[in-house]
């Protein structure tokens, strides 16, 4: 059996129901993002364990994510091909943003104590 052709395979992940065709259901191809890639469970059995390998994650459009992706070892096991899930979008951790969640742990800590001190007087649990 001849092998698959990089073109045969981006259509091959793309066209699987299984993965690509979710995939573009929540993505665009030009979508923008870091995308988490992984391999082909090698398992494609009902029983026994499961395990997709991480292969890495990437950054740029999806298209040229996918285009990488399907040359990568282990993305392909048994024929169905692995998958791309989009990573969610990181908030940013700065010293302002630190400063402020420790003040609002420590309004937390005050208005618990306070609350607890409520109960108590009044017993309640």
């Amino acid at each position: 059996m001849a092998k698959a052709t990089h073109e045969e395979l981006v259509s091959k992940f793309l066209n699987n129901p299984y993965s690509g065709q979710l995939l573009l259901k929540e993505h665009s191809l030009n979508e923008e993002g870091t995308w988490r890639v992984f391999g082909e469970d090698e398992n494609c059995d009902f029983g026994g364990h499961h395990h997709q390998p991480e292969l890495g994650l990437f950054t740029g459009k999806l298209v040229d994510v996918v285009d990488y992706a399907v040359d990568l070892p282990r993305f392909w096991a048994w024929g169905g091909g692995g998958d791309i899930r989009k990573l969610a979008d990181a908030k940013p951790i700065t010293p302002r943003v630190t400063a402020e969640r420790r003040k609002d742990l420590e309004r937390i800590a005050h208005l618990t104590a306070e609350l607890d001190a409520l109960k108590a007087k009044h017993g309640l649990k």
